[in-house]
């Protein structure tokens, strides 16, 4: 089976330099915009996709309704797409402000764990059990989701080296070899 893991597209704590993590935030009009070319490069790939998984958070689920339209597909909501919550109490701030009245926040942050954050171990276990769930499915899927998970999957199960996922990014993963097939907008070493 094969399944398409998509980065949503451009959010606002991108332009306003906050803190994201499980902070809630919505697509710009840049970012909308944007899925528009990962509509006609998924269309190409001519895959029989049968519906549109995505994480809870808005970025994402904005991010999978502008491929819902494009694509004629059914979307889902899947917990464990989730990015990982690695700024805790930081979340949503914004850096500056936190620079300036959040310091020992940022030096914990520094050092590796922010209170509230998820352990680092705790979500690489999370997205390993995301990846079998979703390959149990048997299905043929689009997974929005973020790049800290798209990190954690690369880099843990599909022996590459993950560099980054621009807005709206994918890579085509066979699930049958744990291998990429295929990628757009998406840097690999």
């Amino acid at each position: 089976m094969k399944i398409l893991f998509v980065r949503h597209s451009e959010s606002t704590d991108d332009i306003d330099n906050q803190y994201g993590g499980w902070a809630d935030f919505e697509l710009t009009e840049n970012g909308r915009m944007k899925l528009a070319a990962t509509v006609d490069n998924i269309q190409k790939l001519n895959i029989n996709f049968e519906k549109i998984l995505h994480s809870p958070l808005k970025r994402a689920f904005q991010s999978a309704e502008i491929l819902s339209a494009g694509l004629h597909l059914q979307i889902e909501e899947l917990i464990w797409l989730k990015e990982r919550n690695k700024y805790g109490l930081l979340s949503g701030q914004k850096k500056e402000f936190a620079k300036a009245k959040l310091p020992e926040l940022l030096a914990m942050l520094e050092s590796g764990y922010v209170y509230g954050a998820e352990p680092e171990e705790k979500f690489h276990a999370r997205v390993s059990m995301a990846y079998e769930i979703l390959k149990e499915l048997k299905a043929q899927l689009i997974c929005v989701t973020h790049g800290g998970f798209l990190n954690s999957l690369v880099d843990n199960h599909l022996h590459a080296e993950y560099l980054e996922a621009g807005d709206g990014g994918y890579i085509l993963v066979d699930t049958a070899k744990d291998e990429i097939l295929s990628s757009f907008n998406f840097k690999l070493k």
